[in-house]
């Protein structure tokens, strides 16, 4: 499961900053839903920082693009780790994409206030045209080790590039244009995020030796239970009494006539 980070069906970009004119939503083609991103053809970058990505936590994590079969030379890309909201002219991040015409080039660029370096390039593999294909940063950890795959629109790797760089962490995203119109982006997306169960409570104890609870189920794919006979400010004395799939759970085994506190956390 995933949380979609951008999909474009809103048709709004006021949440970015940098060279926004140049960029546009469009009912031409989408990868998903009816709307989708595009270009006017400039060299142009623009970035979002209510949003972040972060490595280790945010992998992997990817986008959709369209490049017309038309023998046209095509550069684009998503950034990843901005550390502001800016355009091309003094952005500072990462940019993972591609590059179409005479050969095909998959890449991975660091920006220095709009100044880019390239960190690794390989022309091995075929870039698919007229189809909605991904590129997905599959690693990015805290030590600067970073893995990008390129695949067709049902998930199939094509290629893959990496590299290792600490420059830049936690930070925004967006998207780079060089040069070229016809590009489309959309569906930017990350895994979802895990979120604390709420509404934890006891539903029964009335049975000798047993607490039932209940929460309301998040969609983690399981749940540990713990119980403690004092409050949970000291873990040791919380004891995991299962993990389950879903809720409900009945802890058994206690001692009657006994106080206990519970608690319920999601996991991956």
């Amino acid at each position: 499961m995933v949380t979609v980070l951008d999909s474009f069906e809103d048709g709004d970009l006021s949440e970015y900053s940098g060279d926004t004119g140049a960029f546009s939503t469009t009912t031409t083609d989408a990868f998903d839903g009816s709307v989708s991103l595009t270009e006017d053809g400039t060299s142009a970058l623009i970035s979002r920082t209510d949003k972040s990505l972060t490595p280790e936590s945010s992998v992997p994590f990817g986008f959709y693009m369209y490049l017309p079969d038309d023998g046209s030379n095509l550069t684009g890309s998503l950034a990843f780790g901005a550390q502001s909201a800016a355009g091309s002219g003094s952005y500072s991040g990462y940019t993972v994409g591609v590059t179409s015409g005479f050969i095909d080039i998959f890449l991975l660029d660091r920006w220095d206030n709009g100044s880019s370096a390239n960190l690794v390039t390989t022309t091995d593999y075929t870039i698919p045209k007229g189809t909605w294909f991904k590129i997905e940063v599959t690693q990015w950890t805290k030590t600067g080790d970073i893995t990008a795959t390129m695949g067709d629109g049902s998930g199939n790797v094509r290629g893959t590039i990496s590299t290792t760089d600490t420059t830049y962490g936690e930070g925004g995203f967006g998207f780079y244009n060089s040069d070229t119109a016809g590009l489309l982006y959309d569906y930017v997306y990350k895994p979802l995020g895990l979120e604390t169960p709420t509404n934890v409570q006891i539903t029964d104890a009335s049975t000798e030796g047993q607490l039932s609870l209940d929460w309301d189920d998040s969609g983690a794919a399981g749940y540990y239970v713990y119980y403690a006979e004092s409050s949970f400010s000291d873990p040791t004395n919380a004891t995991l009494d299962a993990d389950v799939t879903s809720p409900p759970h009945t802890i058994t085994g206690l001692d009657d006539g006994e106080q206990f506190f519970v608690r319920v956390s999601s996991h991956d």
